[in-house]
């Protein structure tokens, strides 16, 4: 039962995880479109060198935006274990307590114990 109930939990976290991907992507294509949309009006038809110019460059712009990527140095420490951390978070369960802080020092002792239980769950599954 409680493996059953773990499997549906991992299951929707990852549906969850998938579709805020989909609907981020989603809408940095309709960013991309609106600015492209933007500046396809101020160039207008081309009538003043400016405008011209405008048009020049998205004439020879490719309608497909490069997606950006953070820096290096700006990942989390736990990005190349992004599978295995979405598995740890399944499977946490909270000590008793922990989902209503009673205090700042409460809460640092409760995002401790995930935090250590986080370190052992991803060295044993090495």
């Amino acid at each position: 039962m409680i493996r059953h109930s773990l499997i549906t939990v991992l299951l929707v976290s990852v549906t969850t995880y998938t579709q805020a991907e989909q609907t981020t992507n989603v809408i940095e294509e309709l960013n991309n479109l609106k600015q492209r949309l933007i500046l396809e009006q101020m160039a207008g038809e081309g009538k003043t060198p400016l405008q011209r110019s405008l048009r020049k460059h998205l004439d020879r712009e490719d309608t497909t935006i490069p997606k950006r990527t953070s820096p290096t140095h700006l990942l989390s420490p736990y990005s190349a274990d992004k599978p295995r951390i979405q598995q740890f978070e399944a499977q946490y369960i909270a000590p008793d307590g922990c989902e209503n802080w009673r205090s700042e020092r409460h809460m640092v002792e409760c995002q401790n114990h995930k935090i250590r239980s986080r370190e052992i769950f991803l060295k044993s599954t090495k």
